[in-house]
Order: C-alpha cells, then sequence, then structure tokens
C-alpha cells in the first residue's frame, strides 16, 4: 500500500523533460551504434543536474559527450542520452 503510494506520487512529481520519444526510424544499427549518443541534451536538463561531488553545475560537451566538472577536472560520460553521474564512472578530461 505505501509502496503503491510513494510510486504514484513519484510518477506525478517527475517532470516531462525526462521523458524521451523514440521514433522506429532511430535505430541502433551497426554501422551506427552511437545513434542515440548524438542527441542534443535538453537546456532544460542541463539546468538541474548539478556534480555530485561538488554540487556545482555541470558543463556540456556535446563533441564528447561529457558533462564536465571544470574544477575537478573531470567528466560524466552520457550513454544513450542518460547522463552517468556515478562519481567511479567519471573520467579525467
Amino acid at each position: 500500500m505505501l509502496g503503491q503510494l510513494l510510486y504514484r506520487r513519484s510518477r506525478i512529481l517527475l517532470p516531462n523533460v525526462f521523458h524521451r520519444k523514440f521514433s522506429n526510424e532511430a535505430s541502433i544499427t551497426s554501422e551506427n551504434p552511437n545513434i542515440l549518443n548524438s542527441e542534443k541534451l535538453d537546456d532544460r536538463v542541463l539546468n538541474l543536474i548539478v556534480c555530485p561531488l561538488t554540487k556545482k553545475k555541470l558543463r556540456y560537451d556535446s563533441e564528447r559527450q561529457l558533462l564536465i566538472n571544470d574544477e575537478l577536472g573531470i567528466g560524466f560520460k552520457i550513454v544513450n542520452g542518460i547522463p552517468n553521474l556515478v562519481p567511479t564512472d567519471a573520467v579525467k578530461v
């Protein structure tokens, strides 16, 4: 009962910017396995995301598909349009 209530409330509170529509035309093929990574991250999402270590805003590098923390010199990869903000998965820039 409590789990259902929390689930319903969490669905209401999630902003619509996280719901991504994929068309049938864009499919991952052997020719271009990174087709989903070529999409630009939404500016509304970028305003919400901060570094999990310093809690400061991250800079988006569209070429390398990274969210970069210039202060620490690390970048967080974006995989299939989803930022991976796990500190142990960060790469040095």
